[in-house]
């Protein structure tokens, strides 16, 4: 540390370094340094354009994507190919109720899961089919019997009901308790777009 007598001297000597000319060792550092300094504002300038034009490509990959495939509506669905039968299944929006996928048996083998809000349907051929939900809660006439002809389409409402299986001295909990109900086609396809509208 410089020393003086002057009061002001340690803030001017300070300021006079800043002043004084680089020693022969700081001149050869700027001299390396200073190539090296511009070729890092170089690279982070090329970085930050390549980062720029990668996120442009993403948006427009992101933009030529198509939506996601949900099921269509009844009037918009393929019609059943010749000699099948359709099954229809749905659940209307219920946010109160259980947000877990609803797995539906049918013949006991796994056939469909169908989220809140959604719809599902799949071509089966003629025959006798026992429909019936996976669920923890038991009650009676949760599942259904049906005598399918070809041709024919049938609807069925996915019914949920939480508060069937619950317990819990401080914390509630309630397990998902699912059931199958026939619905006319009618009413059906109505209930079908007001959930895919959202409405």
């Amino acid at each position: 540390m410089i020393q003086s007598s002057d009061p002001h001297s340690q803030t001017a000597g300070w300021r006079g370094m800043r002043n004084q000319e680089p020693t022969t060792r700081q001149q050869e550092f700027l001299e390396w340094a200073g190539p090296i300094k511009k070729l890092m504002k170089t690279y982070h300038g090329l970085r930050l354009q390549r980062l720029q034009w990668a996120g442009g490509l993403l948006l427009i990959a992101a933009g030529c994507a198509e939506p996601l495939a949900t099921a269509p509506l009844p009037g918009a669905a393929l019609p059943v190919y010749p000699g099948q039968a359709r099954i229809w299944l749905y659940r209307d929006w219920e946010p109160s109720e259980s947000l877990n996928l609803a797995n539906i048996d049918v013949n006991g083998s796994h056939f469909a899961s169908v989220a809140n809000g959604g719809v599902f349907y799949r071509d089966v051929p003629p025959g006798h089919y026992h429909i019936a939900p996976q669920s923890y809660g038991q009650d009676f006439n949760q599942d259904q019997d049906v005598n399918l002809a070809a041709g024919q389409q049938v609807y069925y409402a996915v019914a949920s009901l939480r508060s069937w299986q619950q317990g819990g001295d401080v914390a509630v909990f309630e397990r998902d308790t699912f059931y199958i109900r026939p619905i006319p086609p009618d009413v059906a396809g109505a209930a079908i777009v007001r959930s895919r509208s959202g409405i």
